[in-house]
């Protein structure tokens, strides 16, 4: 589980020059079952310098003993909203993507009007929509976080997500990767559309015509753009659309499809576009990801895996804590409800939650890459509750520590920036009382 962060070296590779900094006497976890004891960890200029025993220290550096304590890559949140909390854009966003109706006289129309695009804006992200907090961040790093994944909130197709250090700093220098995943989703579309009342697409088949109905248009936007270029004076000028212009880096698959959805009909229905339209794919919540398994390895489909569960369901009904009006001590009308259901019932109803506890674990096993997204927690303090509980099934510390370091980082292509404490890697570090587990 996780136990208290006494220190946290979170540190950008935009800085500019600081004093060197020597860790020493540190228990260094390098990565996953690999421990240096007694280790000392250089650091200059935002950057590991070299991990070990032995190390010689600049007589220009600042020593910070950490006797006793275990440092570990920074933990990496795999997706989270952080920053970006109001679910519906600004007026002054959305007026942006407002068109005219097309007139009848001039045809049929070659592709879906922008006015009818509703929850699909590939062209916002980070940049349009956070707002930095004062105290937004410290939750994080309290928890042990130094970067994570901020993204819009997910709709049809609603924009971009950025890699950002958990830091103070401005998001300039924050931003640690920019344009990494598209967010997009296609469950319980009533509820979070940006318009009230939209009716179309309110289902996952409307979401899926809708996103196959993007992609012609994004291809045709970019052929018309290629027929202009070539023959200026002889066609017509194509208007500028921001949402088709923003496509493009989805069809040249240069961003990675960040796919909210937790059942398996979800999952497979995800997959199933992905492949249809050629897109690399990363699963967002997954909480029943562990029934698909062997397609999501087959694939070689990553899954941010949300720690969001709910309480153990009981195996014999609780009586109440302290005598009522009933004739009875022992007896309520929850009580009798509770005590006639079968037993096999209940112990099922336990089963299924394991099994959803357990999920972590068992998409490692299966050889899914994974990593943890703290964005249906109330917040980053209640993961370690949640970890705890999957700890005591079958997570290993080790299988814990990989899905909060080497394999996020891997999943969102940073991996020789991040995940591990080595030399040349970007000094993001998370010192710990006790081992992690």
């Amino acid at each position: 589980i996780f136990v208290s962060v006494v220190g946290m070296f979170s540190v950008s590779a935009q800085d500019s020059f600081e004093t060197p900094l020597a860790i020493v006497h540190v228990t260094a976890v390098s990565e996953p079952g690999k421990a240096i004891e007694d280790a000392t960890i250089l650091i200059e200029d935002g950057r590991i310098v070299r991990v070990g025993t032995g190390i010689r220290i600049p007589d220009d550096a600042r020593v910070f003993d950490a006797t006793g304590l275990f440092a570990y890559a920074g933990f990496i949140d795999g997706a989270t909203h952080i920053g970006t909390k109001d679910e519906t854009p600004s007026d002054e966003i959305l007026n942006r993507v407002k068109d005219d109706e097309y007139p009848v006289v001039e045809g049929p129309r070659t592709h879906m009007q922008q006015a009818n695009r509703m929850g699909v804006w590939p062209h916002l992200g980070v940049d349009d929509l956070y707002i930095k907090e004062e105290k937004g961040m410290a939750p994080w790093r309290k928890a042990g976080f130094t970067a994570a994944l901020v993204t819009p909130h997910p709709d049809v197709v609603s924009g971009s997500g950025d890699v950002l250090q958990l830091s103070d700093r401005a998001l300039r220098s924050a931003t640690i990767k920019r344009g990494v995943t598209q967010i997009l989703g296609f469950g319980d579309l009533d509820d979070i559309s940006y318009r009230d009342g939209r009716e179309y697409p309110a289902s996952p088949m409307g979401a899926v015509a809708m996103i196959r109905q993007l992609y012609m248009d994004a291809q045709w936007y970019r052929a018309r753009h290629a027929q202009y270029e070539k023959h200026p004076t002889a066609l017509e000028r194509v208007a500028f659309d921001p949402a088709l212009d923003a496509m493009g880096v989805l069809l040249d698959r240069e961003q990675t499809w960040l796919f909210a959805v937790d059942t398996p009909n979800e999952i497979h229905h995800a997959l199933d576009l992905s492949e249809e339209l050629n897109q690399r794919l990363v699963i967002l919540g997954g909480k029943e990801a562990w029934k698909v398994a062997d397609r999501l390895a087959e694939k070689k489909i990553p899954v941010i895996v949300s720690m969001d569960f709910e309480e153990k369901p009981l195996l014999a009904p609780k009586a109440p804590e302290k005598e009522t009006e009933y004739a009875t001590a022992t007896w309520t009308p929850a009580f009798e409800e509770a005590f006639f259901e079968p037993l096999a019932v209940r112990k099922d109803r336990v089963r299924k939650w394991e099994a959803e506890v357990n999920n972590l674990h068992a998409l490692m096993a299966g050889g899914v890459p994974v990593g943890i997204t703290t964005r249906d927690l109330e917040g980053p303090d209640k993961l370690g509750e949640m970890l705890k509980k999957a700890l005591e099934l079958e997570l290993t510390a080790e299988e814990l520590l990989e899905a909060l370091t080497v394999s996020p980082a891997k999943i969102l292509g940073l991996g020789a920036q991040l995940g591990t404490i080595e030399s040349g890697k970007i000094a993001n570090l998370t010192l710990l009382t006790a081992p992690l587990g």
